[in-house]
């Protein structure tokens, strides 16, 4: 019986204790994006666009342009592409 109510009250000040202590939250710095250069792959300011080049090696281990392109999606696609048919890829910007 004592030791019910010993159990007992331990849990409790147990629960009561966790519930009143508040818990200390870290803050962070709010996500900032890079000021020159935005989601589009394209710069502020001089620049209104940037355009990507894909190049591949064939069997000679010569660099051959296989495409120019307005953004950078278009060009790993195409990059995506060219390795699985087996080629080593690299893409450039103009």
């Amino acid at each position: 019986m004592l030791r019910r109510i010993l159990i007992a009250g331990v849990l409790g000040m147990g629960l009561v204790t966790a519930l009143a202590v508040p818990t200390v939250a870290e803050a962070r710095p709010p996500y900032e994006v890079h000021r020159d250069f935005d989601h589009h792959d394209r710069y502020r300011g001089d620049y209104h666009h940037r355009d990507f080049e894909v190049v591949y090696r064939d069997a000679r281990c010569d660099w051959k342009v296989y495409g120019n392109f307005h953004n950078r999606r278009e060009a790993n696609r195409a990059a995506d592409q060219m390795r699985c048919r087996g080629f080593q890829v690299e893409i450039r910007p103009c």
